[in-house]
């Protein structure tokens, strides 16, 4: 998988964001956010 030129920095802070370890308060702000507009089948 490719990045778009520019999307690096934004990529790896999304990144960091939901997988990082001590961003549990980040990922849940985001999740209350944002997680209407994700589509996931789990």
């Amino acid at each position: 998988m490719r990045v778009r030129p520019g999307e690096l920095a934004h990529t790896r802070e999304m990144f960091i964001m939901l997988m990082g370890k001590g961003e549990a308060s980040s990922r849940r702000s985001w999740m209350e956010a944002k997680g209407n507009e994700v589509e996931a089948d789990v």
